[in-house]
């Protein structure tokens, strides 16, 4: 079995202070944009647990340290999002995808 690593948080506080972050970044936007706080919380979440998963730092990879401030960058992202720049929830999303590239 393989021992999932945690955060110094546990996830559902994460979920809670970033989601209310961008909850209250959202709260101007279209109602369109209503449902996207909880989603784009969680779907960080978990593509974060899968990256720390799959990329376990090594002798040779000893940049594979991922915590809660890689986590933290792409919130910083979406907090920036400007509702005249943003129209649209697919527009929202590709911001997302952006700031998790990054």
């Amino acid at each position: 079995m393989k021992k999932k690593k945690r955060f110094f948080f546990k996830a559902t506080e994460i979920r809670r202070i970033f989601g209310s972050m961008i909850s209250q970044r959202l709260a101007d936007f279209d109602d369109e944009f209503k449902a996207l706080p909880d989603a784009l919380t969680s779907a960080t979440i978990e593509m974060y647990e899968a990256i720390v998963q799959k990329f376990l730092p090594t002798p040779t990879k000893i940049y594979y340290l991922f915590n809660l401030r890689d986590i933290s960058k792409i919130f910083q992202g979406l907090l920036r999002a400007d509702r005249k720049m943003i129209a649209s929830k697919q527009t929202m999303i590709r911001l997302w995808i952006h700031e998790c590239f990054r």
